[in-house]
Order: structure tokens, then sequence, then C-alpha cells
């Protein structure tokens, strides 16, 4: 991810890891990222799209860390 001023990238790495992922429903394409709020003060939605990726879009999804086990939360 580029600077989006003068100075050190923000992001310069990725860390790569093992997850599982569940969902009801998945659908794969390339991606088009869109903003919805753009704003002056947080200028993220001026960076460009240099490259296209593959995307994943997910119902009701969740990506859990391979080998750990889900623990379910009571809602209040």
């Amino acid at each position: 991810m580029p600077a989006l001023t003068a100075g050190p990238t923000p992001l310069g790495e990725f860390v790569l890891s093992d997850v599982e992922v569940k969902a009801e429903e998945m659908w794969r394409g390339i991606g088009a990222p869109a903003f919805t709020g753009y704003s002056a003060v947080d200028p993220l939605h001026e960076i460009p799209v240099v490259e296209p990726v593959e995307s994943v879009l997910g119902i009701n999804m969740t990506l859990t860390p391979a080998g750990m086990e889900t623990v379910p939360v009571k809602q209040a």
C-alpha cells in the first residue's frame, strides 16, 4: 500500500498465515474497490488501483486461524 503523503510506506509487508474459511455463500472475481465516505481529512479514496486482483465476497463469512477452535459468544 503506498503512502498517501511523503514518508515511509504505512504497510510494507504482508504476513502469510493459514486460515479456515466458512461461509453460507461465496463469490469470487476481480475486485472493484469503492468508498462511500469521501473525506479530505482521510483521503484513502485517492489511492490509485495499480493492478486489479482476485477478490472474495462471502455471506456470513468467518476466518479462523488454522488449528484454533471457535468459541461461541453469548449476546447480552
